[in-house]
């Protein structure tokens, strides 16, 4: 299995401003991890498996809500049940297979993403980063970005004590 990394460098964000060609950034690079997640699988989990446009949302980010660069102007977040279960009863970590999908949105108006941004907790896959493994896909399943991705450990890294979610407090509060 082939997981892509992006790296940067003198340039701050997640994979999306690497991808629209942000300053400074490196090429994707290519390496390899058998036996470990894939885009591919998630994607096929989030669209068939158990399809995320029936997932609930955090508490605290109904709705259309605005956004910033890297995600688009406009996004709709979606957590799966095992994130759900896991807010309810306040806690400082998300449990392994915690899904996180931010659609983003070209506008307010928009019916379909222009990309989705995955955040997936796979038990042993990245411990210096909590185990996350990141993914920023078109709905028509093109993987833009994959696995440890740097930018997007380097951004929510910032939310590192609340396992690099953002929208939500994890310990109880919005």
């Amino acid at each position: 299995m082939k997981t892509k990394i992006l790296t940067l460098s003198g340039c701050s964000g997640c994979a999306l401003l690497a991808i629209a060609g942000c300053p400074g950034v490196e090429s994707v690079v290519t390496t390899t991890q058998p036996g470990g997640p894939t885009a591919a699988a998630l994607i096929t989990n989030v669209t068939e498996t158990d399809p995320f446009q029936e997932w609930t949302q955090f508490p605290s980010a109904t709705g259309v809500q605005e956004s910033a660069p890297p995600h688009g102007p406009i996004r709709r977040t979606w957590i799966n049940s095992v994130v759900q279960a896991a807010i309810a009863d306040p806690t400082d970590s998300l449990p392994v297979d915690s899904i996180v999908i931010k659609e983003n949105l070209a506008d307010a108006d928009a019916q379909t993403a222009t990309t989705w941004s995955i955040m997936w907790k796979v038990d042993g896959f990245d411990p210096q980063n909590n185990d996350w493994f990141w993914a920023e896909v078109t709905p028509g399943g093109n993987v833009m970005a994959e696995g440890m991705v740097s930018a997007c450990n380097a951004c929510h890294g910032g939310a590192r004590d609340n396992d690099f979610i953002f929208l939500q407090n994890l310990n109880g509060g919005n």
